[in-house]
């Protein structure tokens, strides 16, 4: 998640969203919001503006209980 980071942080929507995606492919339960909110993050940097509500919908009713989702 750290190069999701880094990636969103110098303007690499991109790549931020395809290092998220790929990550969604290793079992890691508890990265899963840290994981929505970079997507959604890199979603609206690319103009997905629905795509990326879709998410953070996601994020909010499946980890209601994560920082994140507020």
């Amino acid at each position: 998640m750290a190069d999701a980071r880094a990636a969103l942080a110098s303007g690499d929507a991109q790549g931020a969203l395809r290092i998220v995606r790929s990550a969604r492919a290793l079992p890691s339960p508890q990265l899963v919001p840290e994981e929505l909110a970079v997507e959604g993050q890199a979603l609206r940097m690319l103009g997905s503006a629905d795509e990326a509500r879709g998410v953070a919908e996601t994020l909010r009713t499946s980890f209601p209980e994560s920082a994140l989702a507020r």
